[in-house]
């Protein structure tokens, strides 16, 4: 599936608007900045709520025609913004020719802080040489923070399931497509065994008046409803040196890609890792799941490689684990990818057992790819783990991040580069006010500490992983 990510930031005047254009298919990318003045004042703004909530609820005369006169000035909306994002300059209108006929296999993402979130209405952007807005048009449409603060500890729950409340807004009832239609389409997305581990229920009616009550009786009944959480990062860079203790660290993404890294087998490896807080406290049991893509001869190769860490809250796992070994890098880059599920299932821990096996701990191997096809295989075991017991019974994904090691220009993906990178989650109220020169790194013990004061270890989770040129033995 490709991803359109639109990154919105403000620039001065307040009604002047920066959005950083990425398109995203996991293997290329192309990235690019449009600046445009936006504006729909407080009238507006309460003409759009009224026809989105008051009109579908009380739609009497003279009501239609006024809902009739507002449809056609939030079209007018969303042509402004199809033409100040896709016609702004050449690189916009290539993506949005690479993009237009793969709509429904694409997923917008709009980027932006809290208190800016709602003054650009993009789910009103709609092409106007079909007259549809794109969200209507796309797989998903969603938004999402820069950073989202670390996650809430979830409740205890007396369900051995996976729980989903599904609901759909039928405005038009018998004329809207049924329930059953769209309950029916998540169905047949499941496989047999995941079935066992999801309960799917639809609210009826759905209304907010009885959203709080299935909500507040699945609170009383301990029962709780789930939702996934997405916990995007910050990314630090430093620079190997040798007989120095601590590295100052920079932005990953400001620092110059070594583009002689291109078409080059590199080696990854997971130098350490640091839980701050996990849910559960004491010694978490955590499978690490990442991904790359592997550059072949004549295509580009998905890689998964799973991995089984024991670590203590609030303090340093030094683990010098290997993830990719020879991962060949194609023009584009390495597409690196993790995702941390903290596993307190004691039928699953035994599961993970079989990961510390010595089948695993050397890492992936890939200069033998092409005449070993259990690679492909070992690479689909972690996929295969991560999608099992991501959703299984009091297991949690604790942190997910793309980190990229990449070409590009994305802002919000590290340039690839021979040396240490930081993974850190923290809060999303500190990402404006963030000093990476607050910080230095000391490799040999794995910890962050103030530059001002080494005693004040970082407070936030985090991975440190290397990258390296492959030398062969």
């Amino acid at each position: 599936m490709l991803t359109l990510r639109l990154t919105q930031q403000v620039e001065n005047p307040p009604d002047s608007y920066r959005v950083d254009v990425v398109l995203d298919d996991k293997v290329t990318s192309q990235s690019t900045t449009v600046y445009f003045k936006f504006n729909i004042n407080e009238q507006d703004q309460e003409k759009i709520r009224w026809y989105l909530e008051d009109f579908l609820e009380y739609p009497q005369v003279p009501a239609p025609t006024i809902a009739a006169n507002i449809e056609q000035q939030m079209v007018a909306i969303g042509v402004e913004l199809f033409e100040k994002l896709f016609q702004a300059n050449d690189d916009t209108r290539q993506i949005w020719s690479q993009l237009r006929h793969r709509l429904n296999h694409t997923r917008v993402e709009i980027v932006t802080g809290v208190t800016d979130a709602a003054a650009i209405p993009w789910e009103l952007i709609r092409n106007p040489d079909h007259n549809l807005p794109l969200v209507l048009q796309t797989g998903a449409f969603v938004r999402t923070y820069p950073n989202p603060q670390q996650p809430p500890q979830l409740p205890e729950t007396d369900s051995s399931k996976m729980r989903i409340l599904l609901v759909i807004c039928r405005p038009k009832g018998g004329d809207d497509v049924p329930f059953r239609s769209v309950a029916t389409q998540l169905i047949r997305g499941l496989t047999d065994s995941a079935r066992e581990i999801f309960q799917l229920d639809v609210l009826r009616p759905p209304t907010f008046q009885r959203l709080e009550e299935v909500l507040r009786q699945a609170k009383a009944e301990r029962k709780p409803y789930h939702k996934p959480w997405l916990h995007p990062h910050i990314f630090g860079y430093s620079v190997p040196e040798l007989n120095n203790a601590e590295l100052s660290i920079q932005s990953a993404s400001d620092i110059n890609a070594d583009h002689t890294l291109q078409n080059t087998p590199i080696q990854i490896i997971l130098k350490q890792m640091y839980v701050e807080a996990y849910p559960g406290g004491g010694t978490h049991q955590i499978l690490l799941n990442f991904e790359a893509t592997h550059q072949l001869n004549d295509h580009v190769e998905s890689l998964n490689f799973p991995t089984t860490q024991r670590v203590r809250e609030k303090s340093v796992a030094n683990l010098n684990q290997p993830i990719f070994t020879a991962l060949n890098v194609g023009v584009q880059g390495a597409a690196f990818r993790c995702a941390a599920v903290n596993v307190k299932n004691e039928e699953d821990e035994r599961i993970l057992k079989r990961l510390e096996s010595p089948l695993f701990q050397p890492g992936l191997t890939l200069f033998t790819m092409i005449a070993n096809p259990a690679i492909g295989l070992f690479s689909e075991l972690g996929i295969a783990l991560i999608s099992l017991l991501a959703n299984r019974y009091k297991n949690y994904i604790a942190q997910k991040f793309d980190l990229g090691l990449d070409f590009s220009n994305d802002s919000t993906r590290a340039r690839l580069a021979e040396g240490y990178y930081l993974a850190i989650q923290i809060p999303e109220s500190l990402q404006t006010s963030w000093d990476w020169e607050d910080w230095v790194y000391n490799p040999t013990n794995g910890q962050i500490v103030s530059q001002f004061d080494p005693t004040e270890v970082i407070p936030y989770n985090y991975l440190v992983f290397s990258v390296s040129r492959h030398q062969e033995n």
